[in-house]
């Protein structure tokens, strides 16, 4: 039975030692350096495609969070004052009897003293990039696991009947990192509200503030898309490299976006352009949210009725609750699927997409279990198992070529064997392995475009 977790020195054998001969098949049927003759290229009349921020760095757009941190690290305090003057400035504002008073809501107390608009989670990120492991708050799917592990800290019942074992790394220090979790678990404590409130009103008081955080994100993504003058046309260009497009122009392509920037408007631009695109959805919102042309314009070319666009969320998986949940689970909250259930983004997604699908391809996704969800229900929809669909993953090779395709490589094989697993009684365990010598299943470096 293939296990949860695939060990670096394995796949390391597995793909990537140049002179065992195992490697060289596995090379050869994975795709690593397999050629796709025209005739099956020519075949992939029907794609869905799933992108992540990785498709935005491709195009130009400065998406990362490090990118809108520092943007909004700038907002609040100015370029005069370094995060650890920053830092420093708020410790003092709380005061000598910050950890200790329980009636006092500190955030809400000294709001007023700090910069306007700032929210429970800028203090929270802030400190963070203070307590945890440098690559802890460089990437998106990081910042999710964060938010999981911060909820889970201050909404998980302190009885003793519920534990929780984080997952976060903390910076080394002459006390021990377990004190600089305890350090951590204490200030996030204090931010989200008085140790003598209820749980229901700290989850209300984060997830309030998560919104607001969220809101300042759009603004951003809004100000870089109209700043890269060359991001919309880079994109059309890279959209029709991942289909093929210039050598076959029949073939039909649905995206499906993890982004914020680019939305259904950028879609209909496509089709102008002869591009077979049959459908745009952003799964989480889009940064124009509050743009009435946009609205308006979005609802004459999909007919629909939207009273709003969705906003932007950020949020943490069933996964990561339904492992160990309970009732009453205030995480629950935090969820994208609880969040996206009274959006209107549901209404925005085509119903058939995923019917006769020659290939699903992924670029720029990251492949986090806080999405896992929508890639099992993609799979499940398309019959991965006994269907001819081709799975395609593109990786960002950078300075690192052969590490960044190992790492991606053990992150598409947890994805699919922890999707076997929800098949179990069809073998579902065996899924890669399936794939892999029907030549369903791909690992290939970003294309050039």
């Amino acid at each position: 039975m293939v296990t949860k977790s695939i060990t670096r020195e394995f796949l390391r054998f597995l793909f990537f030692k140049e002179e065992s001969p195992i490697s060289r098949y596995i090379t050869a049927i994975f795709g690593f350096t397999v050629s796709v003759n025209n005739k099956e290229a020519n075949q992939l009349n029907k794609q869905i495609l799933v992108i992540g921020n990785g498709f935005d760095l491709s195009c130009g757009l400065d998406s990362r969070y490090s990118d809108f941190f520092e943007y909004r690290f700038i907002e609040l305090f100015g370029k005069q004052k370094s995060h650890e003057q920053i830092r420093l400035w708020l410790n003092s504002q709380l005061g000598r009897d910050a950890w200790s008073n329980k009636r006092i809501d500190y955030f809400k107390v000294n709001q007023n003293k700090w910069p306007k608009g700032i929210t429970r989670w800028d203090c929270i990120f802030l400190f963070a990039e203070e307590f945890l492991n440098n690559a802890e708050v460089k990437q998106w799917q990081n910042i999710e696991n964060i938010i999981f592990n911060v909820v889970s800290f201050v909404l998980l019942p302190n009885d003793g009947s519920k534990s929780f074992q984080s997952n976060l790394h903390f910076k080394e220090s002459c006390d021990g990192e377990i004190y600089k979790q305890k350090q951590f678990i204490q200030m996030v404590n204090s931010f989200a509200g008085a140790e003598i409130d209820s749980l229901e009103h700290k989850a209300n008081n984060l997830l309030h503030d998560l919104n607001d955080f969220e809101k300042v994100f759009a603004k951003y993504i809004v100000k870089e898309c109209d700043k890269e003058k060359n991001y919309r046309g880079e994109a059309g260009e890279l959209l029709k490299a991942l289909a093929n497009w210039y050598v076959e122009k029949d073939n039909q392509l649905d995206v499906i976006s993890f982004n914020y920037s680019l939305d259904a408007r950028f879609g209909q631009m496509m089709k102008d352009d002869q591009f077979r695109l049959n459908s745009w959805t952003n799964i989480h919102g889009v940064a124009n949210y509050n743009n009435k042309n946009a609205k308006h314009y979005i609802n004459s070319i999909q007919g629909t009725r939207l009273k709003k666009l969705p906003s932007p969320i950020f949020g943490i998986d069933n996964h990561d609750i339904l492992e160990d949940s309970f009732d009453n689970d205030l995480r629950l909250l935090f969820t994208k699927s609880y969040r996206l259930v009274n959006s209107e983004i549901h209404s925005q997604i085509s119903s058939s997409i995923c019917s006769d699908c020659d290939a699903i391809i992924f670029y720029g996704h990251s492949l986090g279990r806080a999405d896992y969800s929508y890639f099992e229900t993609l799979f499940d929809d398309s019959n991965l198992y006994h269907s001819k669909t081709r799975l395609i993953f593109y990786y960002f090779e950078g300075d690192t070529p052969l590490e960044n395709r190992e790492r991606y490589t053990s992150n598409v094989v947890s994805l699919l064997t922890n999707y076997g697993q929800t098949l179990s009684s069809i073998h579902g365990e065996n899924i890669v392995n399936k794939l892999v010598l029907e030549h369903r299943l791909e690992v290939l470096p970003y294309p050039k475009f």
